[in-house]
């Protein structure tokens, strides 16, 4: 009888110990959020269940609810349209490594180096957490793992329009990354341009940006409409863009 209460007492134990190390990370989580809202003049919308709400969005390919970042530029109208950026993470990251990018971003924006831009950050890691191990990242591709590749180029691609309003043609859709993103970014790009295929998406015309080997050198613009003031300029030394190129 006092092993079971003994055993009993410390699955409850765990139980709590486990559920305190979720909440702190929740706290910690929306500290960084507030943290990067408060730098940004645009907005940074929240579709995770890292804050403690769970506001992720389902996703028909993998059989689950996912997290998601995006990032709205100043001034932002939703009776316009906009081109917009997947933004893709690296090895052993998760969605929440775009909170490094968005006030860089955000800067840009406002000092007129890019137009104002749509960011969708979404989560490639496999169990929906970032960890050391590489054998929790996707790559962005199908597998025993999950149809990670249908998740974003359909799911994702399919949400983003219902939900915003983004620009149709295919200069102002651009796949972007880091790392195992970058890759996924360069291989994707590459693979989903055919205008002539059955559905979209359609990048034959846009920037996949890979850092790989080294990093980008210069500022990225996406083309305007009917304006050539913005005029996309890529300084990199990465043999996986200049192999595209």
């Amino acid at each position: 009888m006092r092993f079971c209460v003994g055993r009993s007492l410390l699955v409850a134990l765990a139980i709590f110990a486990g559920a305190a190390h979720s909440a702190r990370a929740n706290v910690f989580d929306t500290v960084d959020l507030v943290l990067v809202r408060h730098r940004i003049h645009g907005q940074l919308l929240d579709f995770t269940h890292n804050h403690q709400r769970d506001n992720r969005i389902y996703s028909p390919s993998l059989c689950q609810s996912r997290d998601v970042y995006v990032y709205l530029p100043p001034c932002f109208d939703p009776g316009m349209k906009y081109p917009v950026v997947f933004f893709l993470h690296g090895v052993a990251q998760d969605e929440r490594s775009f909170f490094y990018a968005v006030p860089e971003l955000d800067r840009c924006i406002r000092a007129g180096r890019m137009p104002a831009t749509i960011v969708i950050a979404l989560d490639g890691s496999i169990n929906g957490r970032a960890g050391l191990k590489s054998d929790n990242s996707s790559f962005y591709v199908n597998s025993k793992s999950g149809n990670f590749e249908d998740y974003l180029m359909i799911d994702i691609w399919n949400w983003a329009h219902a939900n915003f309003p983004i620009r149709p043609e295919r200069e102002a859709h651009v796949l972007t990354g880091a790392s195992m993103g970058g890759g996924a970014a360069f291989d994707l790009g590459m693979r989903h341009r055919d205008p002539s295929a059955s559905s979209p998406p359609f990048f034959r015309r846009s920037i996949c940006v890979t850092w790989i080997v080294t990093t980008i050198t210069e500022r990225i613009s996406i083309p305007a409409v009917g304006a050539g003031a913005h005029k996309p300029r890529i300084g990199a030394k990465s043999w996986a863009y200049t192999s595209a190129v």
